[in-house]
């Protein structure tokens, strides 16, 4: 990419930009009658649908601010909580307010069904219905089938659709605030009806309420009944486990622990000395007299020993074995109790257990039963508390919303909007103004306006303008440039002449053929203007119509069929002279093209025409030839090669540029370049229209008051 053409680029899209801008900016001034016009109708018109046409509609509006705190009598939320003011809540109530049920209420009340302003059933027949119905009645369709007559909840479906399409809800932006408009062609009925709509709107919150208290009472009652008989059944429950249970209560379960936990501690202490009695028992039952004495530490049998130095005496032995014996039996009896107390003791720590299982089991089950008896009198005595609420809050409902200003009868109608259709009109007037003028320059915008732009367009020099004469006969043109010689189109073609004679340096053009791109652009009347203007000089001059299929030059001159034409004279290899007629004005003969023949370019290629016009030379001193459109035949190509100039017209405002340059590019392909180009019918009007009006042209501007037309 190359950085360095970048600023010349955008300069040019910019001159580009800013051309195209002074040509629209030219086509809408040049114009700018015609968008007055179109403008000032559209005005009047716009004035006369108001005025006389437009059937004045009211718009009458009621104001509704929504409540979000209330102070409810009864706190009863969780069955008729008021709205938030989130936005989602500000959206859910502009919907309902224009919903279809709040709608039909409305309907109803004011009963808009019989009103023909809401239901097109009954309003009178209109002048299209009128219309369709006579042209159904001339031309009957037989397939067509009568529509169904249309049933009561259809025709208050359709009153619906269209008091919705006349009402509309606006939320004021950042408040809870709500307009309900409605548009009717009575003043008091949209006061009405939107009044009706802010009441009903209300009413409907009020009744939404009211239903929902309603079906909570009753399924709170009905719940209420479920839970008492609940209540019941755990009540009697429980009055029939402690009639049927030995039960005592938690505290002398906690006496019977502690007399179990007693018992135990006493098993335990008579188990420890039962043990102990054992050992003392087997001691005493293998000791010897002194280790009795000693172990048993009883006084006898110490004294016994004391009394004795070495070995007791039979007397103290017998003495000695009956106090030990008596000894050893009291420790066997004492062992034996002991071992009894113990059995006693398990036995009454079982029974204590067996008791304490028992009690506690039956505790746990009454537990359960007076526990779930609990649940089911609050679960009772919340939902009656619920239920007293509810059935107490019905008659204190609240809406939430409040009417904060009632919708009064306009005085001023709401549509039409006067200013607005005044600037509309007159803005689609302006456009329309704007877009003919734009399109009748677009549909010319392929021609050429001027001869710089055509000079710049193909290169080629202009040797002449000539304006436009408007003349019901061809005859009457030859006639006026005779007779005005001091006319703007008289001078056009003595312009014509001199840039043709000025156009060889070397020597003055004797062969002059004129041509152009398409047929009626004005070619043969310049033909015979120039041929004219040169014998005004006293020249002669030969005029040659070899336009052969459609030649127009006799027309002009007022000359009928010859007996030969060039026509005749190339198919019968005929002299050229006979072919001319003398004298068809001073100084300029004339040779008739005579009747078209299908191969004349071929006869145009032969060596005869190029012979004549050797022969012709001799005797006059320049020939105009006039030829058929170089875009159509080939003619005007195969006899340029005698020429000495080639003029081209074109005619102004109306042959397309692509054309023009086409019809250059025949000739030179050939190597015959175009000597200059003629600008033919020139519209005054038309130039001061394109913005050429000053120009220095003899048929526009200043100049032309200089000329006598």
């Amino acid at each position: 990419m190359n950085l360095h053409n970048t600023p010349l680029r955008q300069q040019s899209i910019s001159e580009d930009g800013t051309r195209q801008l002074a040509e629209l900016t030219g086509i809408l001034w040049r114009g700018r009658f015609v968008l007055l016009a179109s403008t000032l109708i559209a005005l009047v018109l716009g004035a006369a649908y108001i005025f006389y046409v437009a059937t004045p509609v009211y718009k009458s509006t009621a104001t509704l601010v929504l409540e979000t705190r209330q102070e409810q009598v009864v706190d009863l939320q969780g069955v008729i909580s008021g709205l938030s003011p989130d936005s989602s809540t500000v959206t859910t109530e502009v919907e309902v307010l224009r919903s279809r049920g709040l709608a039909t209420k409305v309907v109803e009340a004011l009963k808009l069904i019989d009103d023909p302003e809401f239901n097109v059933t009954l309003r009178p027949e209109s002048v299209k219905d009128k219309l369709l119905a006579m042209a159904r009645s001339v031309v009957p369709n037989p397939n067509a089938i009568d529509a169904p007559q249309a049933t009561e909840a259809q025709a208050k479906a359709t009153v619906v659709d269209e008091l919705l399409q006349r009402q509309s809800v606006q939320n004021v932006s950042n408040s809870l605030v709500f307009h309900v408009s409605v548009l009717s062609k009575s003043a008091e009925k949209a006061a009405l009806i939107a009044n009706t709509f802010a009441d009903a709107y209300i009413s409907d919150q009020l009744q939404v309420k009211n239903d929902a208290a309603l079906q909570a009472t009753d399924w709170l009652t009905e719940r209420v009944g479920e839970l008492q008989i609940e209540l019941e059944k755990s009540e009697t429950a429980v009055r029939a486990f402690r009639t049927e249970t030995d039960l005592i209560n938690a505290d002398a379960l906690a006496l019977l622990d502690r007399q179990q936990k007693e018992v135990r501690a006493r098993l335990e202490a008579a188990r420890a000395e039962l043990e102990n009695k054992r050992a003392y028992d087997a001691r005493l039952s293998g000791a010897s007299d002194r280790e009795v004495a000693e172990l048993t530490q009883n006084a006898a049998l110490l004294r016994i020993l004391s009394e004795s130095d070495e070995q007791l005496t039979a007397e103290q032995k017998t003495a000695f074995d009956m106090i030990a014996q008596r000894l050893r039996d009291q420790s066997a009896r004492d062992l034996q109790q002991t071992a009894q107390q113990i059995a006693t003791l398990d036995s009454t720590a079982k029974a204590l257990q067996q008791r304490v299982d028992a009690q506690s089991a039956d505790l746990i089950v009454l537990d359960q039963l007076v526990r779930e008896a609990q649940a089911s009198r609050l679960l009772y005595e919340y939902f009656l508390n619920r239920m007293k609420e509810t059935s107490a809050q019905q008659g204190i409902q609240q809406a939430d919303s409040r009417v904060l200003s009632q919708a009064v009868a306009p005085t001023n109608a709401a549509l039409p909007r006067v200013s607005l259709v005044i600037a509309a009109t007159g803005l689609a007037g302006f456009l329309i103004g704007a877009a003919f003028c734009i399109s009748r320059a677009m549909a010319v915008a392929g021609g050429f306006h001027s001869s710089s732009q055509m000079e710049a367009v193909t290169g080629k020099a202009v040797f002449g303008e000539v304006p436009r004469i408007r003349a019901r006969k061809r005859s009457r043109f030859f006639t006026y440039i005779r007779e005005h010689p001091t006319s703007a189109i008289a001078e056009a073609f003595r312009n014509l002449r001199t840039s043709v004679f000025m156009s060889k340096s070397d020597a003055r053009p004797r062969v002059i053929l004129v041509s152009s791109a398409l047929s009626g652009e004005g070619k043969s009347a310049t033909c015979l203007a120039l041929a004219h203007q040169m014998s005004e000089l006293g020249s002669k001059i030969l005029l040659v119509d070899a336009d052969t299929r459609r030649g127009g030059l006799a027309s002009y001159l007022g000359v009928s069929q010859p007996e030969h034409s060039l026509t005749e004279a190339l198919r019968d290899d005929l002299g050229w002279r006979q072919a001319v007629i003398p004298a068809a004005a001073p100084n300029l003969d004339f040779v008739h093209g005579g009747t078209g023949l299908a191969n004349i370019p071929d006869y145009f290629a032969k060596q005869w025409f190029p012979a004549f016009i050797d022969e012709a030379l001799k005797q006059y001193d320049t020939i105009v030839i006039d030829t058929p459109p170089v875009l159509l035949v080939t003619d005007a190509r195969i006899l340029a090669k005698v020429a000495d100039v080639i003029l081209f017209v074109v005619r102004w405002n109306s042959t397309s540029q692509q054309q023009v340059q086409d019809g250059i590019k025949k000739f030179e392909s050939l190597g015959y370049p175009v000597s200059g180009l003629v600008m033919s019918m020139l519209d005054a009007r038309g130039m001061r229209r394109y913005g050429y009006d000053n120009s220095y042209g003899p048929t526009t501007g200043r100049a032309a008051s200089y000329f006598n037309n």
